[in-house]
């Protein structure tokens, strides 16, 4: 599962647009979306081909109409709509949607981390096998990727989104609550233009 937000100026990257402008925060946010999407694809082709699993694209969006999507990301992915009044509701809403289709392993990502690669995706499905949670722990306190194969509801409330402390406090909710869990690699999200900087070659296409 694929979240993210449809490319509109002042809508996308808004912590960025004081250093690089509106226009550039979409072009930005475009890059990584869509950079995202290719490693998703490649995992699903890895996971049918090896027969580990039957794996399918999901796209949870915000801020447009599906036919928007659509002629921005192509016909090949499921597309639902964003559901929730913060992101831990929206998270839990789309893990639940696609465990009431039967689905028996989840991987949410976002689209602000360019080094998340095939094999941290597929190793957040393998892992699924001995614990109940994987997590990809993001440099700024957060996490870019959270995988799970049932929902646990209680990582998903009373957590202040966008904070250095989430990742923390959800990890003491799995400690409290005896959820066994994983962490994948660190990673760095885009957020900030010092974050930028540490990808010049995404810099240089603005």
């Amino acid at each position: 599962m694929l979240f993210t937000k449809y490319p509109k100026a002042n809508k996308v990257k808004t912590r960025l647009i004081p250093a690089i402008g509106a226009e550039n925060a979409v072009i930005l946010h475009k890059i990584l979306t869509e950079k995202t999407l290719t490693t998703l694809n490649n995992v699903k082709k890895l996971l049918n081909k090896t027969g580990k699993l039957k794996s399918d694209i999901f796209i949870f969006f915000d801020g447009c109409e599906e036919i928007n999507m659509r002629d921005w990301l192509g016909s090949d992915f499921y597309y639902v709509m964003q559901n929730g009044h913060d992101l831990g509701e929206r998270m839990k809403n789309a893990f639940d949607y696609v465990f009431k289709k039967s689905y028996k392993k989840a991987v949410i990502v976002g689209s602000d981390c360019p080094d998340l690669n095939t094999d941290i995706v597929d190793d957040a499905f393998n892992n699924l096998d001995n614990y109940d949670a994987v997590f990809g722990k993001a440099l700024d306190g957060g996490y870019y990727l959270i995988a799970l194969k049932k929902v646990i509801p209680k990582i998903f409330v009373d957590i202040r989104w966008s904070t250095p402390e989430v990742l923390e406090k959800t990890l003491n909710i799995c400690n409290n609550h005896n959820h066994r869990y994983f962490l994948t690699k660190t990673l760095s999200d885009i957020d900030t233009i010092d974050d930028l900087k540490k990808f010049p070659e995404i810099l240089s296409n603005l």
